[in-house]
């Protein structure tokens, strides 16, 4: 049976036969899948916190003014295992973002651009989570060349995928759109913005209007992010911005 967002979709494309489209998917625009992944993300950020609160920051980490109110509480085994599982859940958090950005790109013709651009959201989340537990880890990769290596490598796959995959999503806000919007019954491979070119896409958003300030900032965030904490992650590049205002 036909479901209302199908006979709508019907309507708006002026078909003479009532079509019936793929609704979004609640495994994966569901509010418990959304739930279930957030909760995974963000527990990789507040384990981060605890990980300042319970002082198992090793020196090299922090700058002269830092010191000064974080003082490592716990021996250095402490700080071994704790590095250890901070570990394991960013490599969760990466592991997650290329596995479902890279299904989906896979099956994009079984997906609704809705639940495409939902996938993205969720796969940027994880992106940045996993960027924030880098800060706690930089001691341990800057001691470990191959585990560096392989941790960079991954990071730039899944920099190249991101950039990919908001480029054509940058410009559409479904807050804006109602189910009769046509673009809403298309599935991920056929919707127009991800079947123009890039210049043809950046030119129509400009004529139209549509270009909005998001898109360059994302672009901005994700490669200015990725980079820094690429370069914070080698034994000869520290931060020292505290240090040098204090000399």
């Amino acid at each position: 049976m036909p479901s209302e967002v199908g006979v709508v979709c019907a309507e708006g494309t002026f078909s003479a036969f009532n079509k019936t489209f793929q609704i979004p998917s609640s495994d994966i625009s569901g509010i418990g899948v959304v739930i279930a992944f957030s909760a995974a993300a963000y527990a990789s950020f507040f384990l981060g916190i605890i990980f300042y609160l319970r002082g198992c920051v090793t020196p090299e980490l922090l700058t002269d003014f830092e010191k000064k109110f974080i003082k490592q509480r716990v021996d250095a085994q402490a700080v071994a295992d704790f590095q250890r599982g901070v570990l394991v859940v960013s490599d969760q958090q990466m592991v997650t973002a290329l596995g479902v950005l890279g299904a989906s790109m896979r099956h994009m013709k079984d997906y609704t651009m809705f639940d495409f651009q939902t996938i993205i959201y969720l796969a940027w989340m994880a992106t940045n989570m996993q960027l924030s537990t880098l800060s706690i880890l930089r001691s341990l990769f800057r001691h470990r060349p191959r585990l560096r290596a392989f941790k960079l490598f991954n990071m730039l796959a899944l920099l190249v995928m991101m950039c990919i995959a908001i480029f054509p999503t940058t410009d559409y806000d479904w807050a804006d759109h109602t189910v009769y919007d046509i673009g809403f019954c298309l599935t991920a491979d056929s919707f127009w913005g991800l079947t123009e070119t890039v210049g043809l896409h950046w030119h129509n958003a400009l004529e139209e209007h549509r270009l909005v300030p998001q898109g360059v900032v994302a672009y901005a965030i994700i490669i200015i992010s990725h980079a820094w904490q690429a370069a914070m992650l080698f034994p000869n590049i520290r931060f020292q911005a505290s240090k040098s205002a204090i000399d």
